[in-house]
């Protein structure tokens, strides 16, 4: 298992399903903060982005049918 988190480590997220959905809610959370005088930067951002990716090519493996909803929920 370790092995294969180390490749998934170093592999290159670019782009998956559902970007416009976790985007939207990033912003909806970047203006909530906003209010309070608190913030994100991008590397944040770039770091969730990554981690949805990371799950849906962990979910496709087990061949289950990946969702925004547990990203999202998870941010």
């Amino acid at each position: 298992m370790a092995g294969s988190f180390v490749q998934l480590a170093r592999e290159e997220i670019t782009e998956f399903n559902n970007q416009d959905e976790i985007n939207k809610s990033l912003l909806k959370f970047f203006n909530e903060l906003k209010k309070t005088g608190a913030e994100f930067g991008y590397r944040t951002a770039s770091e969730i982005y990554r981690f949805a990716g990371i799950l849906k090519k962990l979910t496709e493996k087990d061949g289950d049918q990946w969702s925004t909803e547990p990203a999202i929920s998870e941010i």
